[in-house]
């Protein structure tokens, strides 16, 4: 078993990368001779420990067109990105499970500026940022880690409630938070704005919390989560979003979010929105605040719902350009049949208002109370 730390990332030498069932940091296997052979063997390459793998369980192979991953002939198989398959080439990031163990593989080139975590501290050096923000910046980057290691993330459920009856509908995923020093120490937005691997791991490990807490949640609902604007154009986000879905009980229903300034008529939106409608899954365009995108009114594009801007439900009484700009979102919400969801709801005022107008459902502090929750707890408000 040739597993070791790898502080920097060596060009020209593939690696494999997997996190221990029990926590901590990242293991990482250089890949320096081939085949290399996964099993329960010990005298495999990598060895796992596990009943579920065979005792040679599959290899990796390189030559002159590159990787390729071969199942021998295991008992319970290989999956690489979702998909159980037999021989396949492997390409930088790729993802594959052997029994429980998830593993990525990195081919050892040289990394793109989006895969790098020190993207975001680059650009702030030399943009002659104060280096005051430079050195919080790693600090951020530090602090993700551990919280990542220690899986130390509050997951927090907000209700949407139907605003004619106050009855809970569906419940929103909040901006999760995490915890040091028994302290609140933010969402890091910094960090996560970033799209780097260590907040792709973030925002996977905050989901499958998220799920796993949804348990405590009333049946017959909706779980409404929220997709970054960094992640939208990922080739994976897809599947990973099924396999959430598949996680939930049956009575409960996922809800992607998608931010609106992000939504398209490209082939990938096509594709992404075609497979979520395959899997049951619902949209909803967020941050709606005048006309929404064309595209909503394309059959195959077209959400569930619209979520309006946080701002446009405030004081909407006193502004007739707001009162305008509802008026709009409702005409597009009847036009492509989907239902109006408005947030931030401060007043009971501003609630009955976009009742009247014809908004269904309503989300925000009058309708529930916020509540401060330990890491991995579920912080059910009502």
């Amino acid at each position: 078993m040739r597993t070791q730390v790898m502080h920097e990332r060596a060009p020209g030498i593939p690696w494999l990368e997997h996190y221990p069932t029990d926590g901590g940091q990242p293991q990482q296997t250089i890949l320096d001779d081939f085949p290399f052979v996964i099993g329960r063997s010990e005298d495999s390459d990598l060895t796992i420990e596990s009943n579920r793998v065979s005792r040679r369980h599959v290899e990796i192979l390189h030559d002159d067109d590159g990787y390729r991953i071969r199942d021998l002939g295991s008992t319970n198989g290989t999956i690489l990105n979702g998909q159980r398959i037999e021989e396949a080439r492997l390409s930088d990031g790729d993802l594959f499970v052997v029994a429980d163990l998830e593993l990525t593989f990195f081919a050892g080139r040289a990394a793109a500026p989006s895969d790098m975590v020190t993207q975001a501290i680059d650009f702030l050096a030399s943009h002659d940022t104060d280096s005051r923000a430079v050195r919080e910046l790693v600090r951020e980057v530090r602090r993700l880690d551990e919280v990542l290691a220690h899986r130390a993330i509050s997951v927090c459920y907000q209700p949407i409630v139907e605003l004619a009856t106050k009855e809970v509908f569906a419940h929103i995923l909040c901006e999760s938070e995490y915890t040091r020093d028994n302290g609140t120490c933010g969402t890091g937005q910094s960090m996560l704005e970033t799209d780097c691997r260590l907040s792709a791991r973030y925002r996977r490990l905050k989901r499958m919390l998220a799920v796993e807490q949804a348990v405590q949640l009333p049946n017959h609902t909706f779980v409404f989560l929220k997709l970054d604007e960094v992640e939208i154009g990922d080739k994976t986000l897809g599947k990973s979003l099924e396999k959430l879905s598949q996680t939930l009980p049956d009575t409960m229903s996922l809800v992607a979010v998608i931010p609106q300034r992000s939504v398209s008529d490209a082939t990938y939106f096509r594709r992404l929105f075609a497979r979520l409608r395959a899997a049951g899954i619902q949209l909803a365009y967020d941050g709606v605040a005048g006309e929404p995108p064309t595209v909503i009114n394309q059959l195959q594009m077209r959400p569930d719902y619209l979520i309006m801007a946080k701002s446009l439900a405030q004081d909407i009484q006193q502004s007739s350009r707001r009162q305008r700009q509802l008026e709009i979102i409702l005409q597009s919400s009847d036009d492509c049949g989907c239902e109006v969801i408005a947030t931030a709801l401060k007043r009971q005022e501003d609630a009955e208002f976009c009742c009247r107008a014809g908004c269904r459902y309503g989300q925000g502090q009058i309708f529930t109370r916020t509540q401060t929750t330990p890491a991995a707890d579920a912080c059910l408000t009502h």
